[in-house]
């Protein structure tokens, strides 16, 4: 059995995106950047607390196609 076909770097980030901004866990404020690298995708940015934080990258490791995540997101508690 063949492995699926890789998808592109552009179709990857839109996935990571539509899954971090349909998740409703997250608080939405805050400002996540979705870089991808190959199958690899890069988180930075900031969002609000570290709960915030450790959804963002479980949600983009959980996404068809990506092999890893590099969490460079900082936690800036909102009003700041």
């Amino acid at each position: 059995m063949q492995p699926p076909p890789e998808r592109s770097g552009e179709r990857l980030e839109r996935d990571v995106r539509a899954k971090l901004f349909g998740d409703p866990l997250l608080s939405g404020s805050g400002s996540i950047i979705v870089i991808v690298d190959g199958r690899r995708v890069v988180l930075q940015g900031w969002v609000s607390s570290v709960n915030d934080r450790t959804l963002a990258e479980a949600d983009a490791a959980t996404v068809a196609g990506v092999s890893a995540v590099d969490d460079r997101l900082l936690v800036r508690p909102a009003g700041r």
